[in-house]
C-alpha cells in the first residue's frame, strides 16, 4: 500500500499475528475516526472522493479489496482520509466489483 501511495500507517514490527503500526495523530492525541470527525460540507466531499481514489488504488495497484470498509476504520488528520484497518483486507474479487473499481 505504501508503494502504491495509500496514505495508511507505517509497519512498525510484525511478530506472528501481532501488527504494531506507526502512531497518526498530533501531540500524543490521535487523530479521530472518520466516523468522530467534524466535517464541513466540502471536507465531506473531498473525504468521500479521497476514499473513492484510495479503493481503487487498492483494488487496481495492490489487487485487494476492504473487507470492511465504513466510516469506523478511517481516520481523518490534516485534511485527509488515512486507512487503519487493513487486516480484512482479502485479494477475493466478486465480479460485480470490476465494473466499479476498473474506472
Amino acid at each position: 500500500m505504501k508503494k502504491a501511495e495509500i496514505p495508511c500507517p507505517e509497519v512498525v514490527m510484525l511478530k506472528k499475528h501481532i501488527l504494531v503500526m506507526s502512531f497518526i495523530g498530533k501531540d500524543h492525541v490521535p487523530a479521530p475516526k472518520l466516523k468522530d470527525a467534524r466535517l464541513g460540507s466540502e471536507d465531506m466531499k473531498n473525504a468521500y472522493y479521497q476514499v473513492l481514489h484510495m479503493m481503487q488504488q487498492l483494488f487496481q495497484e495492490c489487487n485487494l479489496v476492504h473487507a470492511d470498509l465504513s466510516e469506523y476504520n478511517m481516520l481523518w488528520h490534516e485534511g485527509k482520509v488515512r486507512q487503519f484497518f487493513f487486516n480484512s483486507s482479502s485479494s477475493f474479487v466478486h465480479r460485480f466489483l470490476l465494473s466499479f473499481l476498473s474506472l
